[in-house]
């Protein structure tokens, strides 16, 4: 039955992924200057994957939701299900951007466009995979619970004061691990944070998951 709902999440989010995918790879070819964990346009690409993936897997269009629902699954193994397969496009994004850099794809392109830097920065730019990892799981969560808080409290009078509120504070915690990275926090600390982020939230959307009202 998982691999029912997996087959109905995949067509589903295939037309969201594919672009960015494309977009990830596209900019790690034929980005000019050496790739780093400091690039801001990756933080940017990777958070907006994050997002989107997010927010396509757990939106059930129609009568899309009452159905899933109503199969014999329980709630925590068709969320962790769903949150699976969105951790997984990611990975295969950075498995896609590990490849382009170490076949020496990147290395090539870059030759032809004439590049001072290749092949010598090969292997430094390795280090870009951190960012495209850290950044797109982290919005991936954040985006995550804000779709399903959003299913649970779009009814109540307050719920936009609330959401906003909410937006806020996790937004927040993307601008503070940029900040970590500005100041010069150590690797270890910044994945530390990551972690407990990822940790929360997926505890706070499966509990916002097991109280979901589905429309028939």
């Amino acid at each position: 039955m998982s691999t029912e709902i997996l087959k109905i999440d995949v067509r589903k989010v295939l037309p969201y992924y594919a672009p960015f995918l494309l977009l990830t790879v596209g900019y790690v070819l034929f980005q000019r200057a050496p790739l780093s964990s400091e690039d801001g346009k990756v933080y940017l690409i990777a958070c907006l994957q994050g997002i989107v993936i997010a927010w396509a897997i757990f939106n059930d269009a129609g009568g899309t939701g009452a159905f899933i629902f109503s199969r014999p699954l329980s709630r925590r193994r068709l969320f962790l299900t769903r949150w699976g397969f969105g951790i997984s496009l990611q990975l295969l994004t950075v498995i896609a951007v590990f490849a382009t850099i170490a076949v020496g794809l990147r290395s090539g392109v870059q030759m032809l466009m004439n590049s001072p830097y290749q092949p010598l920065v090969k292997w430094y730019e390795l280090s870009v995979l951190g960012s495209v990892a850290l950044y797109s799981i982290l919005s991936y969560q954040i985006a995550m619970f804000l779709k399903l808080r959003l299913c649970i409290v779009s009814a109540r009078p307050s719920a936009w004061r609330y959401l906003i509120g909410t937006a806020l504070v996790v937004m927040l915690c993307l601008q503070s691990l940029n900040t970590m990275n500005v100041i010069g926090f150590q690797n270890h600390v910044m994945v530390a944070y990551a972690v407990l982020v990822t940790i929360l939230g997926t505890l706070a959307s499966l509990h916002c998951y097991r109280h979901l009202e589905i429309e028939t």
